[in-house]
């Protein structure tokens, strides 16, 4: 008799509670145990997904954001979400949920762990953005959940205003930006709420930024936008782990070890 590993074990495990999934009715509740906007931007297609397999989702009554605009962003404005639910936490990363390399998308890697058919390369938001006139380059260098340094941001930022002449480069800033890394020489842009964050990356030619909520989000467009360009700076510490495993990695970026 075949002796079954615990790995085989586990994959048993996982496929059962994926049928079950698509044959039982549930009550989604979900939330990501971080705060931050990329935190909550990586579930954010799990909702319809689960409301077009047959299930009822709520947002667990659990959920910590980092501020309000990201709860009212990424939950209120999601008509596939019920309300509010204060039952057991079963959806997004939840510690039965292992996230798995998978498939070749992030998102896609997080829609299989949670026992749905892989279908997204990027987050999605229910926001439906205005065109800001005079937008071409766009710059926005603020991160929380990782740290670099700033002379070396700047060095590469630098290089890649040079590398693009004849694009008129600003600096977008926000009044919820933490940590950001100034570049002397271009204008700054204010952006006061996420709303307007939205609005410039949306209307840009070509977007820089950290690895951070603005990263995602710039990927969340991508379902109606693609002409703009797209580039993330990683920190060196952390590049090989985020490129093998695809943490936060999204199609049509060009990412850049700093």
């Amino acid at each position: 008799m075949k002796k079954i590993e615990l790995y085989d074990k586990i994959t048993i495990l996982e496929r059962e509670v994926t049928l079950l999934r698509k044959r039982t009715r549930m009550i989604i509740r979900l939330r990501s145990e971080y705060g931050g906007l990329g935190d909550h931007l990586q579930f954010s297609t799990l909702p319809e997904l689960f409301t077009k397999a047959g299930h009822d989702v709520y947002l667990h009554n659990g959920v910590v954001c980092r501020n309000h605009e990201v709860k009212e962003l990424i939950y209120n404005k999601n008509h596939f979400i019920l309300g509010e639910n204060a039952g057991d936490w079963n959806a997004g990363d939840c510690p039965e949920i292992k996230y798995k390399n998978t498939h070749e998308d992030f998102i896609k890697n997080w829609e299989h762990a949670n026992g749905l058919t892989a279908t997204n390369s990027f987050p999605k938001i229910y926001y439906k953005p205005e065109t800001v006139e005079n937008i071409e380059g766009l710059i926005e260098l603020s991160s929380i959940s990782l740290k670099y340094g700033s002379n070396e941001v700047a060095t590469i930022v630098k290089d890649i205003i040079a590398q693009n002449p004849n694009i008129n480069w600003k600096q977008l800033t926000t009044k919820m930006q933490q940590n950001e890394i100034l570049i002397e020489g271009i204008e700054k842009v204010l952006a006061e709420n996420i709303y307007q964050t939205i609005d410039y990356i949306n209307s840009c030619t070509h977007f820089v930024s950290l690895s951070s909520g603005s990263h995602m989000i710039a990927g969340a467009l991508r379902h109606h936008n693609t002409k703009f360009k797209q580039t993330c700076l990683l920190p060196h510490y952390k590049y090989d782990d985020m490129m093998y495993l695809k943490h936060f990695i999204l199609p049509l970026v060009d990412y850049i070890r700093v």
